[in-house]
């Protein structure tokens, strides 16, 4: 279709050149006139067809990550070594909402519940962690992680008592855990001495406890469908 509307353009370019002189016949008008109708209604036609295709590359790329067909940028989202892949998973204090005083849970019990999960660190003092944007970014990356029955295990590792006081509380994720400098307690310390101890960290955790796949980094809306898509892939949906 594209070919045929440029090759009408090209025609009444054409036309337009040829016509260049003063013309005498009065048909040339009524065909210029039709030739115009011609590339409008061809015109007109594009952008249906281009929201189509838009429509359907997000079904497609939602299908990908479903079937954990879809790719991720390498450069972000890292692979963890075996040998640094055991996770430890202690008790923490979970908080459902905004005021809850929290309740001390197994984390390895409570997700038997799910297919996955991402392991999400941050901390009252940690800017990138904490920003609206960010926050905004770990509420998208909940609710897809849903979808696929994944849960986002979203852990603060300073203080709860600073968490539930601080005045940006109404927009904290929740649920949240609060454990004690829990990345240091739960990540293997081979893993600690290479990558350091930055916050936002993420990991991608299968259903058996191994984190697979890390990020160091804040969100966006690339390392989101990242997370979403090897998440899928771990846990095989």
């Amino acid at each position: 279709m594209q070919n045929r509307t440029l090759a009408t353009i090209i025609a009444f370019m054409c036309v337009g050149c040829a016509t260049a002189q003063p013309i005498h016949d009065p048909n040339m008008a009524q065909i210029t006139k039709r030739q115009l109708a011609q590339i409008q209604s061809q015109a007109a036609k594009i952008k249906p067809l281009e929201q189509q295709i838009k429509s359907l590359k997000q079904r497609l790329r939602h299908v990908e990550e479903r079937v954990g067909l879809a790719q991720f940028n390498p450069s972000k989202l890292k692979r963890m070594p075996a040998s640094e892949s055991q996770l430890i998973q202690p008790n923490a204090v979970q908080v459902t909402a905004m005021g809850d005083r929290g309740k001390k849970l197994k984390l390895d019990r409570y997700l038997k519940n799910f297919d996955g999960a991402v392991f999400a660190y941050w901390a009252t003092w940690c800017k990138p962690c904490t920003s609206p944007k960010e926050l905004a970014h770990l509420k998208h990356l909940q609710k897809q992680l849903r979808r696929h029955n994944i849960e986002l295990v979203s852990v603060v590792i300073d203080s709860l008592e600073k968490a539930q006081a601080d005045p940006r509380a109404p927009n904290w994720l929740y649920p949240f855990w609060f454990k004690k400098d829990a990345h240091l307690e739960m990540l293997s310390r081979a893993f600690i001495q290479r990558v350091g101890m930055g916050l936002p960290l993420f990991l991608v955790v299968s259903r058996s406890g191994e984190v697979r796949y890390y990020l160091n980094d804040k969100l966006s809306d690339s390392t989101v469908r990242d997370l979403v898509t090897a998440t899928a892939k771990v846990c095989r949906i």
